[in-house]
């Protein structure tokens, strides 16, 4: 099922590691989650592909479903598919750019920035909300 993942016990102490790699699973999924890009990856890491950093992420969406989502699911009493759907969803969004928001992001002046922000009313801040 993963054959881009193996789990030797002489390799990294036997944990899940990009297979003909000593690059463990856990390091590139940390990467993502803290902001690196799929290039950024394979700039830091060129013994590697970007279907290597997908198998990575299919791997621990697979531990998820396994080990986390059944527990979250039931605390939170929502379907682990909509769990697990909901953080791909997310991390897809984060690491794939969306065509149409670029060029949307491209469209955009200072002044319809302006004309938005102009809409908002200006009150002032719960005390919660404001900064020290």
């Amino acid at each position: 099922m993963f054959s881009r993942i193996s789990i030797d016990p002489k390799v990294c102490h036997g944990q899940a590691c990009i297979k003909g790699t000593r690059i463990p699973v856990h390091q590139i999924v940390l990467m993502l989650a803290n902001g690196d890009t799929i290039e950024d990856l394979l700039e830091s890491y060129p013994s590697i592909t970007r279907e290597d950093v997908l198998a990575c992420l299919e791997y621990a969406g697979a531990l998820a479903e396994e080990q986390v989502a059944p527990e979250v699911s039931k605390k939170q009493n929502v379907p682990i598919d909509e769990i697990i759907a909901a953080s791909l969803a997310q991390k897809l969004f984060e690491i794939i750019p969306d065509p149409y928001l670029e060029q949307r992001a491209n469209r955009a002046t200072g002044e319809g920035v302006t004309a938005i922000l102009s809409q908002v009313p200006d009150v002032p801040p719960e005390e919660y909300d404001k900064l020290d």
